[in-house]
C-alpha cells in the first residue's frame, strides 16, 4: 500500500511538472475570435411538426447520423440537439404526440423525449426480453391516440411479436405488453400495422409468400383474443399498394388483374373488384399514396393513384362503390402527402421542373384544385433534385387552412418553403459527412498582385522600366493607405478591430500577413463541394454534381495562389466503386467556386482507373499534371501536353497501389511515357484484411536531420520518403485469436522494413505517419483497453547520405525503437500539426469520443521515454515511462464546447511559424488553431504597448539629459 502511495505521487509530480512546460490554456476573453463551430444534424430521415398547436414554431427531425434535433421553424436554428449512442443510429419511427417525441430505433429501443426541453424522460429496450438480441428488429411502428384521460399507445411491430408502450411524461417505467408471434416474420414489405384510434384496435397484416394476407386484429387494451382473418391473394406480391381505409375495408391494386380490389375485414369477403380501365386509368399504377398516417381513424376513404406520365387520379371509395373524383397531369412528380385538418383534408403534390419546386394543393372532398394553396419557389444553383416533402398544415383566418413545407433535396439539403412563394431559411447539412478537406492561402490583394506581376515580367523588362513601375506601384500603394485611412476615419474604425481575430486586420477574401484566413474547401459524400471562409465559417461557394453521389472522392491541388496571375486550381477526382462506370474529373477554382467538368476526355476508357496522384514538378504554368493509371497500366494525364510526357519518360517515377478487397499491395515504375510496369507485389495472408495504411504527406518539411544525443553525438533519422504503413486485422473476432498485423514497407523496392504483431488486439486503428516515426491506436481486447504504439526508425550514428535518398541504394536495416503507452479515452480520429518550416514542436492531435478535440506533444509518446530517468536523459528532454497517458482539460483545443462525431482532423501551416490551423470535420465542424510551443514569433494580445512605449521615450529623454550634461561637464573641466 505504501508502494502504491510512493508511486501515485511520483507519477502526479512529474506529471505535473512535465505539463506545466506545455500548458496552453485558452483564456476565456479569447473565446470565438479565431476558433468557430458548427452544429449539423446530417441527412434528415424523418420529419415531424409540433401537433399540440395550430401553428407551431418547431419542427422535430432524426437523420442518418443518429440526431434527434428540435428546430426553430422561423429561423432554421438547432434549439435542442441528442445523439444516439453509434450501435443504435438507425432509426425507424419518429412521432410527435401530446406527451412529448417518440423515437423508435431498430434494434429495439424506444425512446420519449420532452419536446420542449429535450429531456429523456424514459426508454424501453425490448429486445431484453428476446431469445436472440442480435436479430431482434423492429418492423413498423405507430402511435395509438386515446382521449386525455387514457394515455397514448405506441404500438411496435418487430420479427418476433407486437408490443405496446403507454406513453407517460410522468412515469419513468411505462406500461409493456407483447405478445410473442406463431413465426418469425421476415424484412421487407411483407407487415404492416395499423392504428383504430376510434376503435382501440391494432391490425397486422401479413402476406404469406404473396399467395393469402392474413389480417390479424387486436384490442388495444391486453392485446388479448386476436381475431385472425385469411384472405386469398395470388396476385398480391407486396403491401405497398395496399390502404386500410375508416370503415375496416381493405383496399389494394394489383397490376396483373388490372383492377382494385376491396376486402371486408370482419369476414374477409370481397366487397367490389373494379377494373382499373372503368376508372380510366390504361397504365400500370406505380405507386398509391394515402393518408401518411396508420391510424385509421383519419386516413379517410380517399387514396391517390399514379399511373402514365404524371397522372395522378384522385380516387374515393363510398361503401362498395368506386368512384374517380380527379385526374390532374402533373409531371416530375417526386412525393404526394395526405394531410388533415380538423375536418380538411388536402393532397399534395410535388413536383420539379429544372430548379423550379411546385407544390400543388387538392381539396380531397370535393376533388378542386386550390390556387390559395400553391407554392412556387426556385432553388439555389447546383441543388440537387427533390427527394421528399413533409407538410405541415394550420389554421389560418382569411382561409379556411395554410400550409408550409421542409424540403429535402439530393444533396442533403433542407429547405423550409412557405407562402406566398418564399424559402423562409435552409440548411446545408451535407457538411456532416465531408470526405476531403483542404486550405489553401486566400489570394494577394490587388496592390501585392501588381508587385508580384513586376517580379513575374523582370527577366523581359529593362532597369529604367521596372524603376517606373515600382514608383507607380508604391505610389498606388500610398494612395490606397491613405484613401484607407480616410475610409476608417469617417466610419469611425482606425482604433477598432477589422476582425474579431486580432491577428487579422485584413478584410475580405485577401491574405493577411500571417495567412492564417484560408479558403476551406470541402468535399462530401453527397457530392457537394463546399468553400468556406476560415475566418467566421461562412459559405463562400457550393457546388454540386449529381453523379459524384456514391463514388470514391480524391483532391488535388495542382495550382496554389502563390502564381500570380495563374488562378488556382485543384482536381477533383470521382471514381466508381464497382469500376464499371469512367471517371468524373473536374477542374475547379478553389476561391471562386468555378468548375470546368473534364469527363468527356475520359469517357472512352477502356480499363478503370485504378491510382492517382499530382506530377512531382509543375509545368510552364506551375501546374501540377495529375497522373492517373487504369487496370491495364496505362497513363493518362490532366492535362496531357508533350512537354509533360517528355519530362514522365525522363523522371524515375514510382506509384503504388493498396487493394483493400482483396489484400493485394503493388509497386510500378512510370519510366515509359504511356505505360507502368509492375514491379513487385505483395499478398497479404488470408486470414487478414486490411484495415488502415497511410504514407507520408508530401512535400513534409523537416527541421533536422537527426536528434542530438546526451554524449553531444547525433543520432541520424531514417528519413525515406517512400516508406508506407499497412495495417490489417485477422477475420476471426474472437479474443483469443483476435491479432493485427503491421508491415512497414518501402513503396518502390516492396522491401519490407519492418513487421509487427499484436496479439488480442483489434480495431478500430487511428494511424498518423509523419517523418521518421509512426503512431497508431488500436483496441486491446483481452484488456479491454485503447492502447497506442509508437514507432521510431532511425539510421545510427553515421548517415549513409545526406544529400539524396534512394530506396535502391544498398544501406543497414534501420533501427526501430517502439512503446506502447494506455490511452484511457476512446478514440475517434487522430492527427498531427503542420508548421510553415517544420521547426516548431509536432503535436498530436485526438479527438475523443465524448467530443473533445485534444492536443498533447510528440514527445508524450516518444519511444525513448527510459523506464529510468537519469541526467542524462533529462538533458535530452526525456521523461520517464509511464505506461498511463494524461488527458489534462488545459490541454482542450475545444475547451468546454462538445464537437459531437468527430471523423477525421486536418491540419495547414500558417506564415507564422509557431501556429498550426486545425479543422475538425465528422457531425460538427470545429475549427481552431494551436500553438505546440507557445506563439513565440508574435507579441501577446495583452502586452502592454503604452508602458513599453513611455519607457523607450523616457530613455530616449534620459539620454538627451545625461549626453548634454556630460557635454557641460566635459566643458567645465576644460575650462579648469
Amino acid at each position: 500500500m505504501q508502494y502504491n502511495i510512493v508511486f501515485t505521487v511520483k507519477f502526479v509530480a512529474v506529471f505535473g511538472a512535465f505539463l506545466c512546460s506545455f500548458g496552453d490554456a485558452l483564456y476565456e476573453d479569447q473565446i470565438g475570435k479565431f476558433d468557430w463551430k458548427k452544429e449539423l444534424l446530417g441527412r434528415v430521415e424523418h420529419a415531424v411538426f409540433d401537433s399540440s398547436v395550430s401553428l407551431n414554431k418547431h419542427g422535430f427531425v432524426t437523420t442518418e447520423k443518429g440526431a434527434i434535433a428540435c428546430i426553430n421553424m422561423r429561423t432554421g436554428e438547432v434549439k435542442w440537439r441528442r445523439i444516439l449512442p453509434e450501435s443504435d443510429r438507425q432509426i425507424t419511427y419518429l412521432a410527435h404526440v401530446r406527451d412529448g417525441l417518440v423515437v423508435v430505433s431498430t434494434k429495439g429501443m424506444a425512446r420519449l423525449w420532452d419536446s420542449a426541453s429535450g429531456i429523456l424522460k424514459w426508454e424501453v429496450d425490448l429486445s431484453v426480453a428476446a431469445e436472440n438480441r442480435e436479430s431482434f428488429t423492429v418492423i413498423h411502428a405507430a402511435t395509438l391516440e386515446r382521449s386525455y384521460s387514457e394515455k397514448t399507445l405506441l404500438v411496435i411491430l418487430s420479427k418476433t411479436g407486437l408490443h405496446t408502450i403507454a406513453i407517460s411524461l410522468t412515469k419513468r417505467k411505462p406500461e409493456i405488453q407483447s405478445v410473442l408471434l406463431n413465426q418469425e416474420l421476415t424484412d421487407g414489405d411483407h407487415d404492416k400495422i395499423f392504428v383504430d384510434s376510434q376503435n382501440g384496435k391494432i391490425i397486422h397484416l401479413q402476406l404469406q409468400s404473396g399467395v393469402r394476407l392474413e389480417v390479424t386484429v387486436y384490442d388495444a387494451d391486453n392485446l388479448s383474443s386476436p381475431k385472425q382473418v385469411t384472405i386469398s391473394t395470388s396476385w398480391l406480391d407486396s403491401l405497398a399498394m395496399t390502404a386500410l381505409l375508416e370503415d375496416d375495408t381493405l383496399l389494394y391494386v394489383s397490376n396483373d388483374v388490372g383492377a382494385i380490389h376491396l376486402v371486408d375485414l370482419e369476414n374477409g369477403n370481397t366487397q367490389a373488384t373494379v377494373p382499373l380501365l372503368r376508372l380510366g386509368i390504361k397504365d400500370p399504377v406505380t405507386m398509391m399514396s394515402s393518408n401518411e398516417e396508420e391510424d385509421v381513424a383519419v386516413h379517410g376513404s380517399d387514396v391517390i393513384l399514379s399511373h402514365g406520365e404524371g397522372q395522378m387520379s384522385l380516387i374515393k371509395i363510398t361503401g362498395s362503390t368506386v368512384k374517380l373524383m380527379q385526374t390532374k397531369i402533373i409531371p416530375e412528380v417526386s412525393d404526394v402527402v395526405f394531410k388533415q385538418k380538423g375536418t380538411e383534408v388536402y393532397a399534395y403534390f410535388a413536383s420539379q421542373i429544372n430548379n423550379v419546386v411546385s407544390i400543388v394543393t387538392v381539396n380531397v372532398k370535393t376533388g378542386k384544385y386550390n390556387n390559395d394553396l400553391t407554392i412556387n419557389v426556385t432553388l439555389p444553383p447546383h441543388t440537387g433534385t427533390l427527394e421528399k416533402v413533409y407538410v405541415n398544415m394550420f389554421l389560418k383566418r382569411n382561409t379556411p387552412v395554410g400550409f408550409r413545407a421542409l424540403l429535402q433535396t439530393t444533396d442533403e439539403t433542407v429547405f423550409l418553403v412557405t407562402q406566398p412563394n418564399r424559402i423562409a431559411w435552409q440548411r446545408q447539412e451535407a457538411i456532416a459527412s465531408v470526405v476531403h478537406a483542404t486550405m489553401l492561402d486566400l489570394p494577394l490583394s490587388d496592390v501585392d498582385a501588381g508587385i508580384e506581376a513586376e517580379f513575374e515580367e523582370s527577366g523581359k523588362t529593362k532597369l529604367m522600366e521596372m524603376f517606373f513601375k515600382r514608383v507607380s506601384a508604391q505610389g498606388s500603394q500610398l494612395i490606397s493607405w491613405f484613401n484607407k485611412i480616410l475610409r476608417d476615419l469617417k466610419e469611425d474604425t482606425l482604433f477598432t478591430h477589422k476582425t474579431r481575430d486580432p491577428l487579422i486586420q485584413v478584410e475580405g477574401l485577401t491574405r493577411d500577413p500571417f495567412s492564417l484566413h484560408k479558403m476551406i474547401v470541402l468535399v462530401t459524400k453527397s457530392g457537394v463541394l463546399f468553400g468556406m471562409d476560415s475566418l467566421t465559417g461562412e459559405i463562400v461557394w457550393r457546388y454540386f454534381l449529381s453523379q459524384l453521389k456514391g463514388r470514391q472522392l480524391h483532391f488535388f491541388v495542382q495550382r496554389t495562389t502563390a502564381h500570380y496571375p495563374h488562378p488556382p486550381q485543384a482536381l477533383l477526382l470521382g471514381l466508381d466503386s464497382s469500376q464499371s462506370q469512367p471517371p468524373i474529373v473536374l477542374a475547379v477554382n478553389p476561391i471562386t467556386g468555378v468548375v470546368i467538368d473534364l469527363s468527356a476526355d475520359f469517357i472512352n476508357l477502356e480499363s478503370p482507373v485504378i491510382q492517382a496522384m499530382p506530377f512531382p514538378v509543375p509545368d510552364n504554368h506551375h501546374l501540377r499534371p495529375l497522373i492517373m493509371l487504369d487496370a491495364d497500366l496505362n497513363i493518362h494525364l490532366v492535362p496531357d501536353t508533350s512537354d509533360i510526357r517528355a519530362i514522365l519518360g525522363e523522371l524515375n517515377l514510382f506509384m503504388y497501389d493498396v487493394n483493400v478487397s482483396n489484400g493485394l499491395i503493388r509497386g510500378f515504375s512510370l519510366s515509359e511515357k504511356n505505360s507502368a510496369q509492375l514491379i513487385w507485389s505483395m499478398h497479404l495472408p488470408n486470414t487478414h484484411k486490411i484495415i488502415k495504411f497511410s504514407g507520408k504527406p508530401a512535400l513534409e518539411k523537416v527541421d533536422s536531420m537527426g536528434r542530438p544525443l546526451a554524449d553531444r553525438s547525433v543520432i541520424y533519422k531514417y528519413l525515406n520518403p517512400n516508406v508506407i504503413a499497412i495495417l490489417s486485422e485477422s477475420f476471426d473476432d474472437a479474443v483469443d485469436r483476435s491479432s493485427l498485423l503491421l508491415y512497414v514497407i518501402d513503396a518502390v523496392t516492396g522491401a519490407v522494413i519492418h513487421s509487427a504483431i499484436h496479439k488480442k488486439a483489434s480495431g478500430p486503428v487511428h494511424m498518423v505517419h509523419s517523418e521518421n516515426w509512426l503512431i497508431y491506436s488500436y483496441w486491446n481486447a483481452k484488456a479491454r483497453r485503447n492502447e497506442i504504439a509508437s514507432f521510431e526508425f532511425y539510421e545510427g550514428k553515421k548517415q549513409f547520405n545526406a544529400t539524396v535518398f534512394s530506396s535502391f541504394q544498398t544501406r543497414p536495416d534501420p533501427i526501430v525503437m517502439q512503446q506502447a503507452y494506455i490511452f484511457s479515452a476512446g478514440i475517434s480520429c487522430i492527427g498531427v500539426s503542420q508548421t510553415d518550416k517544420g521547426i516548431t514542436s509536432r503535436q498530436i492531435l485526438f479527438g475523443l469520443k465524448k467530443g473533445v478535440l485534444f492536443g498533447l506533444p510528440r514527445r508524450f509518446f516518444d519511444p525513448r521515454r527510459p523506464l529510468h530517468a537519469t541526467e542524462r536523459h533529462r538533458e535530452e528532454g526525456l521523461v520517464q515511462y509511464m505506461p498511463e497517458i494524461p488527458i489534462p482539460p488545459e490541454l482542450y483545443l475545444s475547451y468546454n464546447l462538445t464537437v459531437e462525431g468527430m471523423e477525421r482532423i486536418y491540419t495547414a501551416p500558417a506564415a507564422l511559424e509557431s501556429t498550426s490551423l486545425v479543422l475538425a470535420t465528422g457531425l460538427d465542424l470545429f475549427f481552431t488553431r494551436t500553438q505546440p510551443s507557445k506563439m513565440f514569433d508574435v507579441l501577446k494580445e495583452d502586452f502592454d504597448h503604452l508602458l513599453i512605449a513611455v519607457v523607450l521615450l523616457g530613455m530616449f529623454a534620459a539620454a538627451l539629459i545625461t549626453r548634454r550634461m556630460a557635454q557641460v561637464k566635459q566643458l567645465n573641466k576644460a575650462w579648469r
